[in-house]
């Protein structure tokens, strides 16, 4: 039995590996066993490693010196690597902003429910009253002023309804009476509301504000990566809003 040659770099070579099925090129490192079969030194070492033991193409037994060469140079093909941990993320400070609520103003509260309660009174002592009713004014346009008796045609007409006003008094009375509400905008402040969507937010923002009056109270609630509480709080809607 020859001995195996154990590092064998062939000038020339046109057979493949049979466990890798490249071809055996010059340059790379074989191992040539003792049945003259080549493979390449590190796929032979990997098949030893799999406890396989014997030659892939004729299953003879490797040669106990040969599988004790194999398991060295497995292990110094594959040194170990260093483990590298990632540096530890210093913690983001977090802003605690304390929320301060307005509180409510618990007599002007009582006043307003009163106020509803004497309006909404009112009002059904009013829809009961058929006399007092306010009218809806209605206008009528015709396409023509006149048709002779005998033509038979469709005329166009224009309606136009007019609803009774309101006096200025009734507005206030009305604004007056309404419920306190407490209101919470979410807004996004994104870049996607970059342009017309944000002057339209900004737009619709002021709307909601002139509407609000000295007992509401808003919070403005604004959110990107994250959401950030923009009044700190619910903030009555008073002179300085």
């Amino acid at each position: 039995m020859s001995s195996p040659t154990p590092f064998e770099t062939p000038s020339q070579v046109a057979d493949d590996c049979s466990i890798c099925l490249s071809t055996l090129a010059p340059g790379t490192v074989l191992l040539t066993l003792s049945c003259n079969h080549k493979f390449h030194l590190q796929c032979l070492a990997s098949n030893v490693q799999a406890q396989n033991n014997q030659c892939p193409l004729c299953r003879a037994t490797i040669d106990a010196s040969v599988v004790q060469l194999l398991a060295g140079a497995t292990a110094a093909s594959t040194p170990t690597r260093p483990v590298y941990l990632p540096p530890p993320v210093p913690a983001v400070p977090i802003q605690d902003i304390p929320s301060i609520e307005e509180p409510v103003d618990e007599a002007a509260l009582q006043t307003a429910a009163e106020r509803l309660a004497t309006a909404q009174q009112a009002a059904a002592t009013a829809s009961s009253d058929t006399e007092n009713l306010s009218l809806i004014t209605a206008v009528t346009t015709l396409e023509y002023e006149a048709q002779p008796l005998e033509t038979t045609s469709n005329i166009y007409g224009l309606v136009t309804l007019q609803a009774p006003t309101i006096p200025q008094s009734e507005i206030e009375v009305m604004r007056a009476s309404r419920i306190p509400l407490d209101l919470i905008c979410v807004i996004d402040s994104s870049g996607s509301m970059r342009g017309e969507k944000m002057n339209l937010l900004k737009q619709t923002m002021v709307y909601i504000v002139e509407q609000l009056n000295h007992l509401d109270r808003m919070a403005i609630i604004s959110f990107n990566a994250s959401a950030v509480d923009r009044s700190h709080g619910l903030k009555r809607m008073n002179e300085q809003k």
